[in-house]
């Protein structure tokens, strides 16, 4: 299944129209969520198949990530069992990622912290918001993760530090 079968059956019901198209026209909020509520029942049905019986493996990564902004590899299908359900997984390769990363100011910095910290079991937010931060502020990937236990003033400040290593 592709983003564009998801458009042809999303257009049957009315609902799935409205959210195809409103998702087309906004790039966050509650548009962004109707969609990847879409890619994610699809991903958790590719899933299933595979577990099933009913598609090899090869042809069920090949359709989720058409249908992921993070790409899976065979090892991960077989895997995730091992560390998180399979709504954690599908959560957290199907998260819509920020698009706007370079405009992040101070402010929207701390509400996206906060957001993280008020959400922690949410992954696709801690996800989305951790990806972004690490971006703007050119960090490593899991190093939001790493400092999330302080204020949001204070991981703003760490995330400002330069930390880079000079030679």
């Amino acid at each position: 299944l592709s983003l564009a079968n998801l458009f042809r059956k999303a257009r049957k019901t009315n609902r799935g129209h409205n959210a195809v198209k409103q998702r087309r026209t906004h790039s966050q909020g509650r548009c962004a969520t109707l969609f990847m509520v879409n890619r994610s029942k699809i991903v958790t049905a590719l899933i299933k198949k595979y577990e099933n019986g009913y598609i090899s493996k090869e042809e069920a990564v090949k359709s989720i990530n058409q249908n992921t902004n993070n790409p899976i590899e065979i090892y991960d299908l077989q895997n995730y069992w091992r560390s998180e359900n399979l709504e954690d997984f599908v959560e957290r390769i199907t998260y819509e990622s920020l698009k706007d990363w370079k405009q992040i100011d101070d402010k929207t910095a701390l509400k996206l912290i906060e957001e993280i910290q008020k959400n922690w079991n949410d992954i696709s937010i801690r996800e989305r918001n951790s990806e972004a931060l690490e971006k703007r502020y050119a960090k490593t990937s899991g190093y939001m993760i790493s400092i999330l236990n302080e204020s949001p003033r204070e991981i703003l400040k760490r995330l400002k530090e330069d930390n880079t290593i000079y030679l």
